[in-house]
């Protein structure tokens, strides 16, 4: 108590002599977050607010005992520089500001921020200093560990051979590594201000800028690779990754790029590729030399994958070339086996759209409840099990060619839709009100009868109509028994490589069996059954093993479903109506088991009991 009561006694006296007025400083002080203190002329400490012991940890009664208590808690490294700021304080007129280290009552060590200030009456006279002292250690060591990571950062993209550089949305330098330094020209310190596209190539710049005006809060990453100009001239090919940096309102602030130089792996994969194309020459030129010796030397016409010495299948590659420059629709007829999808391969390759992947699609394969979405996409819970959105073959094909084959099994729901799309261009995902433009060339193909089909009301006449711009038939194999031979050595070479195996004949009698055999699989039973014969054949010699009726059987011309049915059962007769694995009829066949099992159901062919 005696303590407080000196306090008081201090305090009165030191009213007495500031006037009254004063006061009001006082019961400020008394209540201020910040540690506040009056010293007097002659450096006595006439007030320090309650604050210090919450700062310091020792009383005010402590600190007015000894007025010095403040200096001596000053850490020993601070203490110079403390001392020469409070006899400066006495003497500026203007405030002096100081941030020192402090050792607590408790041991700890503290910045404190001192803020001091000379105080006059009215008429000038010095009536001592006024200081107030705040508590900022957390910020210190925020500003410290800030420093820290900076330093930290720079040090680490320092050591990356990537390169990198910082800037404002205007392009202002913050940061370049030594490495972006050493490809500009301009050393590091020399950068900071300046604007980097000022020192690169102007064609690099525009690609640069375009990529970063792609950056937005949701994709605040972009990249592209490029070639770069060195500022030695030599040509660099980077990887440039831009990186943009937002505030939490979505403001852009500034933005990172960072360059992967892989001339290098570049230079080697072109070196590769180059000698890969050499040893691929040197390997063609080798088996030039080394041909195969065969029974009769039979010449090859290869055109887009189509081999043929045929009249009418050189017409049908004629029409090809008509058709194949145009966007014209192309139907194309025959039966299964004929190589429709070859002919639609070989028309998208001679076309403008060739640099682009033609889009199959198998109309007979797809079960009719997702036939729809295959073809235009769906979104996700467009219907039950649509689990997510699944993008369809046309929106694929855009630009591109797309190949409906067997589009006569098309349900008629769905054929209104295709025809949109031939009309309009355009179309709409299952469970998505948008509409979506298309460029597709279309190619359609179908073993069926569709006038047949129109008449029996299972396929529109206006879609027919719209297909049918540029029709081509494609013959069956029976017609060009020429081509035999010719497909048999290309399936033999293709087959046998494959398998390791050599071949060097075909028998005479297997041959004369072939020109005689009606093909009902056409080309793609042929292909099966020079497949199967290498597979079992046991010396250079090809023993080709025809259905045992094949040769006498004549195929009639008036139902191709008819001459379906035959086959399949024929096929299945052999297998004993077994239908997947290996050897089973849908392998024989050359299609999928889901495919055969809807020819069945669809031809009506079961098994009799």
């Amino acid at each position: 108590m005696d303590g407080e009561h000196d306090i008081q006694l201090q305090r009165w006296q030191l009213l007495k002599d500031l006037g009254l007025q004063e006061e009001t400083f006082f019961l400020i002080a008394d209540n201020t977050y910040d540690m506040e203190s009056w010293i007097l002329p002659d450096k006595t400490l006439a007030y320090i607010s309650p604050s210090c012991l919450r700062i310091t940890g020792y009383t005010r009664e402590e600190h007015l005992q000894n007025p010095e208590l403040l200096a001596e808690m000053v850490h020993p490294d601070d203490r110079k520089m403390f001392h020469a700021l409070r006899k400066e304080s006495f003497m500026s007129v203007s405030d002096i500001n100081v941030c020192v280290r402090i050792i607590t009552k408790s041991g700890e060590t503290r910045w404190l921020d001192i803020v001091s200030q000379k105080v006059s009456d009215k008429e000038g006279h010095n009536l001592g200093l006024r200081t107030s002292s705040r508590d900022v250690t957390e910020g210190v060591q925020a500003k410290n560990e800030l420093a820290l990571s900076e330093a930290r950062y720079k040090a680490v993209v320092e050591s990356q051979s990537e390169l990198i550089v910082r800037h404002t949305c205007d392009g202002i330098i913050l940061f370049v590594n030594e490495a972006f330094a050493r490809f500009t020209g301009v050393k590091a310190e020399s950068m900071s201000g300046l604007r980097w596209y000022d020192l690169v190539d102007p064609e690099f710049v525009g690609k640069i800028r375009t990529m970063m005006g792609e950056i937005t809060p949701e994709q605040p990453i972009r990249s592209v690779e490029m070639e770069t100009i060195r500022v030695d001239g030599e040509i660099r090919y980077i990887s440039w990754t831009s990186t943009g940096f937002f505030t939490e309102h979505k403001t852009l602030t500034e933005l990172q790029i960072v360059g992967h130089d892989h001339t290098e792996l570049k230079r080697s994969q072109d070196r590769l590729v180059a000698a890969l194309a050499e040893v691929e020459s040197l390997k063609r030129k080798l088996e030039e030399e080394n041909m195969y010796l065969r029974e009769k030397y039979i010449p090859l016409h290869l055109e887009n994958e189509i081999v043929t010495d045929s009249p009418l299948m050189l017409e049908v590659m004629n029409k090809v070339k008509q058709v194949a420059a145009t966007d014209a629709p192309v139907l194309l007829f025959g039966e299964t086996g004929t190589g429709k999808e070859l002919i639609a391969n070989a028309i998208h390759n001679s076309s403008k759209r060739r640099n682009k992947l033609m889009i199959t699609v198998n109309c007979a394969a797809l079960p009719p409840s997702l036939i729809e979405s295959e073809l235009f996409g769906r979104e996700k819970g467009a219907y039950t099990g649509a689990l997510a959105r699944q993008i369809g073959r046309f929106e694929l094909a855009n630009h591109s060619t797309i190949f409906l084959d067997e589009i006569g099994e098309l349900p008629l729901e769905v054929q209104v839709k295709l025809l949109r799309v031939i009309q309009f261009g355009e179309f709409q995902m299952l469970g998505s009100p948008e509409t979506k433009k298309v460029n597709v060339r279309i190619i359609a193909a179908t073993n069926r009868d569709l006038p047949k089909a129109i008449a029996d009301g299972v396929f529109r006449s206006d879609l027919f109509y719209r297909l049918n711009v540029f029709p081509i038939s494609l013959p069956p194999l029976r017609d060009r028994k020429e081509d035999i031979p010719l497909l048999a050595w290309t399936f033999v070479d293709e087959i046998a490589a494959k398998m390791g195996r050599h071949i060097e004949k075909i028998s005479t009698q297997s041959m004369n069996a072939m020109l005689r055999y009606s093909w009902p699989g056409n080309i793609r039973e042929l292909r099966n059954l020079i497949e199967y014969s290498i597979i079992v054949a046991q010396n250079t010699t090809l023993m080709v093993h025809l259905p045992q009726d094949g040769g006498d059987r004549e195929i009639s011309d008036d139902s191709l479903d008819e001459q379906q049915r035959l086959h399949i059962e024929k096929v299945l007769n052999q297998t004993g109506w077994r239908i997947r694995g290996e050897g089973g009829a849908a392998e024989i066949l050359g299609i999928k088991e889901s495919t055969l099992r809807f020819r069945m159901k669809k031809l009506g062919i079961e098994r009799k009991k």
